[in-house]
């Protein structure tokens, strides 16, 4: 669902930012997208956590802010995409070390090889390289162009 905001978030501010138009159907589509969300998640609605609402919460505005960020990247074309990526992933870090920080969330990290190979795994392969993958592929064909590639490899 995020993935889904975040790809008609990011024409809707380039088209802000650079004074352009975007078409009809790019609306219309958002919009049709986003109703048919509501109605598959309707049912769903009243057993909601208040833990479940905060963290739909935050994941909004992380889909906000990266799209936001990804505008930055096409208006300032010399970004480069390795520290873009960096500066991300260490200020998402830092926002939630804060995060537990302040609500007293007590953790302990794990001492077994397989949790450290996973998530090592996860964070550089699963996100670094894919991120930095999709940063170049917006700075080749365009951020308009990337949230339609995308679609096609998401099942």
């Amino acid at each position: 669902m995020f993935m889904y905001i975040y790809f008609k978030l990011t024409p809707i501010f380039i088209s802000l930012v650079f004074k352009s138009k975007i078409a009809n159907r790019i609306y219309l589509g958002g919009v049709i997208g986003l109703i048919s969300v509501v109605v598959i998640l309707f049912p769903d609605l009243n057993q909601l956590t208040s833990e479940f609402i905060i963290g739909i919460v935050m994941a909004l505005i992380g889909t906000i802010i990266t799209s936001i960020g990804d505008v930055l990247s096409l208006y300032n074309n010399n970004t480069n995409p390795v520290l873009a990526n960096t500066i991300g992933m260490l200020s998402a870090v830092l926002f939630l070390v804060i995060y537990t920080g302040f609500k007293s969330y007590s953790y302990t990290l794990p001492q077994e090889p397989n949790f450290w190979f996973g998530l090592l795994y996860l964070a550089i392969l699963s996100s670094f390289l894919a991120w930095l993958f999709y940063l170049k592929l917006i700075s080749n064909i365009g951020p308009l162009k990337v949230g339609i590639w995308l679609r096609c490899f998401q099942q």
